[in-house]
């Protein structure tokens, strides 16, 4: 495992590209954060300083069980509420929501963490039409050596096949062939690469950065993430599968859409799928897929195998059509590696040639997204102009926050005013210059997302 390293200026460098969808002096929204630890980059970043920075109410439930998700929602009624697919997942299942609970509260809903099928949206955007919220769902991209965050949706353009909608405003995202930094054009599949004030400063291992930041000839640092996936002309982002994984005699597997071929085909008896990509011990450095199927009661896989097959193109067939219970999770994400270790005889799959297909593009665009960045398009003149500040995350939220008799916080019925949280943090800031820390020390901290945890990462 690596150790992802970020500093107080790329962590502002994510919530600055984000905080303008703010609190205002009538309303002011509320955001719950659930179970999800602060050891995961995401959580601190969008999910805690974020809000904070912005005018949110901050509403922290660090202890709740990830089975009862659903009970807290309708508990704290939240505007705003960062979930993970498991987390939808158990909301809509679990049967603890009634038919006329009413969640026009959620302001707006989506996923991060891991991809989502057509299947899985149309089943979300249903759950809460069908209980009075009508905000589109959609689906973001990030990760932790990008500081979180990557996207930001696109109300213009549906958020399905793989769409994570377009770059943050400051951040500049491009295709490049797998392994290389030859920059690929619009609608040609390849590694997504980000160049942007979030990046990570890097791993505890050197060699690993080295392989992940990479100097182009164009004098940016980018991130090579490793996910493949490919950018329209508009600036929307299509993210596909993790790695490559071709299959012997022609194809590439790409989870997503393959997953979006079952889900489009509307298979009576199918309640969710997701396919698994495990290495060819026939073929090496190729793969075969595994689709795994939860069907709805009194169907079995004799009954809609014919139909999934006919669904999928040919080098999408599966070797083996594999019926679940229920998604299995572990750590928050669907269980892959648990089920392909659970393989046997490992398979690996064919490599497929790709062929690019250019079209013409609207003048004065050069076919490189670097360039062109045409997502900017979308934001107005007075976003495309801001300007990371240079600052710690202390002065950043001093700067940012409505009051210091305003609740920053409200932690398990108690509100925890923004001149506690500044006053707690001088304190922990004092206690480990007392201790003998000092600019550049690590620091181990074990804890959930409490309010202590937020002091102490203000101090350091």
């Amino acid at each position: 495992s690596k150790q992802v390293i970020h500093s107080a200026h790329t962590m502002i460098g994510v919530i600055h590209q984000m905080n303008f969808y703010a609190g205002a002096e009538d309303f002011r929204p509320t955001w719950l954060v659930t179970i999800l630890p602060p050891a995961l980059v995401a959580v601190v970043v969008s999910m805690i300083l974020m809000p904070m920075a912005s005018n949110r109410l901050l509403i922290l439930d660090p202890f709740c069980a990830p089975e009862d998700v659903d009970l807290e929602m309708m508990r704290y009624r939240p505007n705003g509420w960062p979930i993970i697919p498991m987390f939808f997942e158990n909301v809509m299942r679990n049967g603890r929501v009634p038919e006329d609970y009413d969640m026009s509260h959620l302001l707006a809903s989506g996923v991060g963490c891991e991809s989502y099928n057509n299947k899985q949206i149309q089943n979300a955007q249903k759950f809460l039409n069908d209980h009075n919220c009508h905000a589109s769902f959609s689906v973001a991209y990030g990760c932790s050596e990008a500081g979180s965050n990557m996207t930001l949706p696109d109300p213009m353009n549906a958020m399905s096949n793989g769409n994570v909608g377009i770059p943050l405003p400051l951040t500049t995202i491009s295709i490049f062939r797998p392994g290389t930094q030859e920059e690929l054009g619009y609608d040609q599949q390849g590694e997504i690469c980000i160049s942007g004030p979030g990046v990570m400063l890097g791993y505890d291992n050197p060699e690993a950065t080295a392989e992940s930041l990479q100097t182009h000839e164009d004098g940016r640092v980018w991130l090579h993430t490793g996910d493949i996936g490919y950018m329209n002309e508009n600036g929307n982002l299509f993210t596909l599968t993790r790695g490559e994984a071709p299959r012997y005699g022609g194809g590439d597997l790409a989870t997503l859409p393959m997953e979006n071929c079952v889900a489009d085909a509307n298979i009576d008896g199918i309640d969710d799928e997701f396919f698994v990509v495990v290495p060819d011990d026939k073929h090496d450095g190729y793969y075969l897929p595994y689709l795994y199927l939860m069907l709805e009661e009194g169907y079995d896989i004799e009954d809609v195998e014919k139909k999934v097959r006919a669904s999928l193109d040919v080098h999408m067939q599966p070797a083996q059509i594999i019926q679940l219970p229920e998604r299995p999770f572990f750590h928050f994400k669907t269980n892959r590696i648990g089920l392909k270790n659970e393989v046997l005889e490992a398979r690996k799959r064919s490599k497929k040639k790709e062929k690019a297909v250019k079209k013409a593009l609207p003048e004065g665009m050069t076919g490189r997204p670097s360039i062109d960045r045409p997502w900017m398009r979308y934001y107005p003149e007075m976003i495309r102009n801001i300007q990371i500040p240079e600052c710690t995350l202390l002065e950043y939220l001093k700067k940012n926050c409505p009051g210091e008799d305003v609740a920053a916080i409200h932690y398990y019925g108690n509100d925890i005013l923004w001149s506690t949280v500044f006053e707690q943090t001088e304190a922990v800031a004092r206690s480990l210059r007392a201790l003998g820390f000092e600019e550049g020390d690590q620091i181990p901290v074990f804890l959930r997302s409490v309010p202590e945890f937020i002091y102490m990462l203000l101090a350091a």
